[in-house]
């Protein structure tokens, strides 16, 4: 089954200079005990503005760039600008805050994925992240692939240069004007795909649905071999967890 952008709209926030929509709210209700995504988020960044004070703890922070140029830097040294197709993975440990600012005149585009790694079972993952340093890394992409997907973050036992203590897979992809490409989620697994911008059809092989994502769009997939084609230019960041 599939379903379109999982919103819930008491929770979206349009500050003028900040709108955010959480595209993954109800479902945590419903997984919270299998999954440790806590929630997916698409904000824009107005020019000139910015969130700071930004504390986390025991949890893990995904930031993906869609469009634009954003400044970041943390309480522990690390300053990094960030644009389009870039990464920043905050592993926030005992405790760390950062800040996020748009200091360009366009607008900023990004996804955000929180992730709760500690309510897992295992008492040595909870340890470890328990009394983990906080450690950030950059996934840094000077030429962006193609029509192609692009292996971003995995877990511990994954093969991406980013691995998170969160039994995740996180995947990329820009897709040009008439391209097609297919994907398939395994049994027991779950996915969210998000398109940052563009225009695609969706069409799953197993539920028969076919689907037109518009703009910032995206749905949950359970079990599917899908297809994607591209009408215009798109961008698209795709997450596969356990269901």
């Amino acid at each position: 089954m599939n379903n379109r952008r999982i919103n819930a709209s008491d929770m979206d926030e349009d500050l003028s200079y900040i709108k955010t929509t959480y595209n993954l709210s109800p479902s945590i209700k419903e997984n919270g005990k299998k999954s440790c995504i806590k929630s997916i988020k698409n904000i824009t960044l107005v020019p000139r503005s910015g969130t700071h004070n930004n504390f986390k703890l025991k949890e893990e922070v995904i930031i993906y760039i869609i469009s634009g140029s954003l400044q970041y830097s943390d309480n522990i040294g690390n300053t990094k600008e960030l644009t389009r197709g870039n990464i920043v993975y905050i592993n926030a440990g005992q405790g760390i805050t950062y800040e996020i600012f748009n200091n360009g005149c366009d607008l900023v585009d990004f996804i955000e994925i929180n992730t709760e790694p500690y309510m897992s079972t295992d008492a040595k993952v909870k340890s470890q992240i328990e009394y983990y340093t906080p450690k950030v890394l950059y996934s840094i992409d000077e030429n962006i692939p193609e029509n192609q997907w692009k292996y971003r973050i995995s877990s511990k036992n994954g093969l991406a240069p980013i691995r998170s203590y969160c039994d995740i897979n996180v995947y990329s992809l820009s897709l040009n004007s008439g391209e097609i490409t297919d994907f398939k989620v395994n049994r027991h697994r779950q996915a969210y795909l998000l398109q940052g911008f563009g225009g695609s059809i969706f069409k799953g092989y197993n539920t028969k649905e076919e689907l037109t994502l518009v703009g910032a769009d995206g749905l949950k997939i359970n079990d599917e071999v899908f297809e994607l084609k591209s009408d215009i230019n798109s961008n698209f960041l795709f997450i596969e967890t356990f269901n």
